[in-house]
């Protein structure tokens, strides 16, 4: 079995590839300073480095690999950004943990949640600007390219009718069965990068971040993520300190 470690760069330190297994093929698309093989991971001869336009931020990377390499996609392709070490529960220590998931269910994220699009959605922009004035700032200074649909509304075009509940994951850090990507059409990746391509920071790479989990394995994930939320509610639980019992005080006897 061939499995794929996809890494999307712009100016992390990737020593740690170093300290992974031989059996995987990896391939970096860099978008930041040159990067030169030899001497990367101890120079390994199954790494690839692809310099990429700075667009579309890891989205972007993602389907490009997917785009090109189609026809030779490993058995699972791992996806993951530059610095992994600084997304905390969102990626797993170990790699291979994303590999039997992937293969039994076409999709694999170390942590996954529920998006329910009848209660609306602060996924996009509109949503954002009503909380966070930084939003409106990249807007305004051009560093954020909205993306004219609201995310459910770019979901529904993208997927078609939405379940009541989706599931999602962040952090753009997963990993995907060969089978769980050719159930779609070449030209459903290629329209979704050509959109990608329109700028440095396009609203819609924050959208497929939300995104990945629906496109590779629909609906049929559902119960993993309830079983993810009910361990964190769990833990959450477990964390809490206790309140001490008030323990009522002994009220001396009244003087006779």
């Amino acid at each position: 079995m061939q499995v794929d470690l996809v890494v999307a760069r712009y100016n992390e330190d990737l020593a740690w590839l170093g300290r992974l297994g031989p059996s995987l093929r990896i391939f970096i698309y860099n978008k930041g300073p040159q990067l030169c093989p030899q001497q990367l991971a101890g120079g390994r001869l199954d790494l690839t480095v692809e310099a990429l336009p700075n667009v579309g931020r890891e989205s972007h990377s993602y389907l490009h690999h997917i785009v090109s390499r189609r026809d030779t996609l490993g058995d699972v392709t791992i996806f993951v950004q530059g610095r992994i070490d600084d997304v905390g529960k969102n990626v797993f220590a170990d790699l291979a943990d994303y590999v039997a998931p992937a293969l039994a269910d076409g999709y694999c994220a170390s942590d996954l949640e529920f998006h329910f699009p009848l209660f609306g959605s602060d996924s996009d922009i509109r949503g954002k600007l009503l909380r966070n004035p930084r939003y409106r700032e990249a807007l305004e200074t051009g560093q954020l390219a909205a993306a004219g649909l609201e995310f459910n509304s770019f979901a529904r075009q993208l997927l078609g009718r939405l379940p009541p509940v989706m599931v999602t994951s962040f952090q753009g850090c997963f990993a995907v069965s060969r089978a769980a990507v050719h159930q779609h059409q070449p030209e459903f990746y290629r329209g979704l990068l050509e959109e990608l391509a329109r700028h440095p920071n396009p609203e819609i790479g924050h959208y497929m971040e939300r995104l990945w989990c629906s496109i590779f394995s629909g609906t049929s994930l559902r119960r993993r993520a309830a079983l993810h939320t009910l361990a964190k509610a769990r833990q959450r639980l477990a964390i809490r300190p206790r309140v001490r019992r008030l323990q009522p005080q002994l009220l001396p006897d009244a003087a006779a």
